[in-house]
């Protein structure tokens, strides 16, 4: 994942390891500053809400060829603009989401052990702090 800010500045996560049989990164061009705050706030919500206000999008690959066979066939019409930017970038990044979320469960059999009274604390702090930013969003 890179994230490319309004100043030139490219900031880059993860190891460049092939996700869902996609080896190009995603770059992701952030236009207003408030994008982290609103994801950092709400997290998956703040995300879906900064891209409907136009604070960031997905930029295209260089070359159509570079896609995945599945997400562009040959001969598709190319959908990419400058408001929305490249819709097939935006499944390209919720399919890296997806990939790195099930890369944890791979090759590791989850155990009853793993379930404990913090987690499921810590999974609902992460809710009462998405609830309180939406709150105060609100206000």
């Amino acid at each position: 994942l890179r994230l490319r800010l309004n100043d030139g500045t490219t900031l880059s996560f993860g190891d460049k390891s092939e996700v869902g049989g996609d080896d190009q990164p995603v770059t992701a061009r952030i236009f207003d500053d408030w994008f982290f705050v609103k994801v950092a706030t709400e997290y998956d919500l703040g995300l879906a809400r900064s891209y409907m206000a136009g604070q960031f999008v997905v930029e295209p690959l260089e070359k159509r060829e570079k896609y995945h066979w599945s997400l562009c066939p040959a001969g598709s019409r190319d959908e990419t603009n400058d408001v929305i930017g490249d819709p097939i970038g935006l499944t390209r990044l919720f399919l890296l989401f997806v990939g790195n979320r099930d890369l944890a469960s791979i090759g590791a059999r989850r155990s009853a052990k793993q379930h404990t009274y913090a987690n499921a604390l810590q999974n609902a702090s992460g809710l009462a702090i998405s609830k309180m930013g939406s709150f105060l969003n609100y206000l």
